[in-house]
């Protein structure tokens, strides 16, 4: 594939930088347009209803030993539900499902949910005479259905994205450091929906390729590419309004798509529920960091209280098990005590379960010392992938992430909540920057956004943006997504070490 250094015709540059990667008009415009919108629709929608029929399943199961229910009854009213949870599904957008936040699609699963079965269980007591052995079926079935649904659409966009249909095409505009981190996130996420195609910019020194993706020197062929191609959807990723030609590119090089995205600068500003206000022909974007309200911060704390509660009858038993392996593995007390930084920059003992050998500090001093590798990956990530102090135990509570489990305290004294960004020491400030202002207004939790995100797998880079995005998008959707990837992650301890 050959560079650009400059603007022959358009439509020659095209075919001569382009032509080993394009697919067929037909191609185009089928992932482009409304078959494969239908398409996925219909898949996602099949998915959906086999998640119902499902929690139906498991309810009758769940209750059929019950001989005061009529069942007869329950179907009659149970099979409309479904229905109406699918009608409210499409009234709600999750479909096509492109692009939809996790936390935004498990809210509006819950909603739905709860709608459809509240209605059906209205119609139970009010024409059938249900009882209140009804209405613990109403509520069981919405309780087993939230997970269900979220569970398989999430399976189904997994195994989706490896398939040919999946994908709407689109062209990028820009191949600069922001065209080009679109297209890493898009090709490491494919779930999101989008396939980048070909980039587009106006300097010739970028021309070539970029992960398979052909580079063309020349911002014109925008039009060209959406009518003639059929591309129906561009992506903008010339964020900064100062740059030469930014007002051209939306005028007049995006006009002929009818479907674009423009990736803001100042997206670190906004959150994932920005309203749109209105000063008189003016266009504001309102935007509130939720995690500093006083209502949420109550709220959430509320939340911490209930989660143990409920989870002490599970968790105090591990925690006494664990407890007598490490005592029988290795020399040494069983919890460990290290200083972290907390709420507004407070030194607070933090807890784990011990996973190194008593001599850990001396051990680790002659490691770094003897081995450069070791050395830059400790000064990288603060952390070893294959460190020599950890116990045989203390191997499985890291890969298992129980050796955190100790910080239930934290959280019971405040000094920590379930969820939220990591805790830190104070040598890692530096990593933050200005954004550490914004990280240390909040409690630290015990798992978070980067916790499930591919932990020990991310630069630290990826793990600041993790936790400034988590801060300005906090929401208990957010933090329900977290938990039930939390749990995913330690089962199948993933990106932990």
């Amino acid at each position: 594939m050959s560079t650009l250094s400059t603007r022959p015709n358009g439509h020659r540059v095209l075919q001569h930088v382009w032509k080993p990667a394009i697919p067929s008009r037909r191609e185009i415009l089928w992932h482009s347009g409304f078959p494969a919108r239908a398409f996925t629709t219909m898949v996602f929608m099949g998915v959906d209803l086999l998640a119902l029929l499902l929690c139906y399943g498991i309810v009758c199961l769940f209750f059929q030993h019950d001989s005061s229910t009529k069942y007869w009854t329950f179907s009659l009213t149970f099979h409309p539900c479904i229905l109406l949870s699918i009608v409210g599904f499409v009234v709600a957008g999750l479909y096509p499902g492109i692009c939809l936040a996790p936390a935004v699609e498990l809210r509006r699963y819950t909603e739905v949910s709860f709608i459809a079965n509240g209605i059906s269980l209205a119609f139970q007591i009010g024409f059938l005479r249900g009882n209140a052995r009804h209405a613990a079926v109403y509520i069981v079935s919405w309780l087993i259905s939230i997970p269900l649904l979220t569970g398989c659409r999430v399976a189904a966009r997994a195994l989706a994205s490896h398939s040919g249909w999946w994908g709407v095409p689109a062209v990028v505009f820009g191949a600069g450091r922001e065209g080009q981190a679109l297209v890493d996130r898009l090709i490491k996420c494919r779930w999101i929906g989008y396939r980048p195609e070909i980039l587009l910019d106006k300097n010739p020194n970028l021309a070539g390729n970029y992960r398979g993706v052909p580079v063309v020197a020349d911002l014109s062929l925008g039009p060209k590419l959406a009518t003639h191609y059929g591309y129906s959807t561009a992506l903008i990723a010339m964020p900064n309004s100062k740059r030469a030609g930014s007002k051209d590119i939306l005028l007049r090089y995006t006009k002929p798509f009818p479907t674009f995205i423009l990736l803001t600068n100042h997206s670190k500003y906004l959150r994932l529920y920005t309203s749109i206000r209105d000063f008189e022909g003016s266009l504001g974007l309102l935007t509130t960091k939720q995690l500093l309200v006083p209502y949420n911060v109550v709220l959430k704390r509320i939340l911490d209280l209930l989660g143990i509660l409920v989870g002490g009858a599970v968790f105090l038993p591990v925690l006494l098990v664990l407890a007598l392996l490490i005592k029988v593995d290795s020399l040494g007390p069983i919890f460990y005590c290290h200083r972290r930084l907390g709420k507004d920059g407070k030194n607070f003992r933090l807890w784990k379960f011990r996973t190194m050998v008593e001599d850990a500090d001396a051990r680790l001093s002659a490691c770094l010392e003897f081995d450069p590798r070791l050395r830059a990956e400790w000064k990288t990530n603060h952390k070893l992938k294959h460190d020599p102090r950890i116990t045989r135990i203390g191997v499985f509570l890291r890969k298992t992430s129980l050796d955190e489990l100790p910080q239930l305290w934290n959280v019971v004294k405040g000094e920590m909540s379930l969820i939220g960004p990591r805790p830190i020491i104070q040598d890692e400030v530096k990593y933050y920057g200005s954004k550490w202002h914004t990280v240390s207004s909040v409690i630290p939790g015990m798992t978070g956004l980067w916790q499930v995100s591919g932990r020990s797998e991310t630069g630290y880079h990826e793990r600041v943006e993790l936790d400034s995005y988590y801060i300005q998008n906090w929401s208990i959707w957010l933090d329900l997504y977290i938990v039930f990837k939390t749990a995913w992650i330690v089962v199948t301890s993933k990106g932990a070490y």
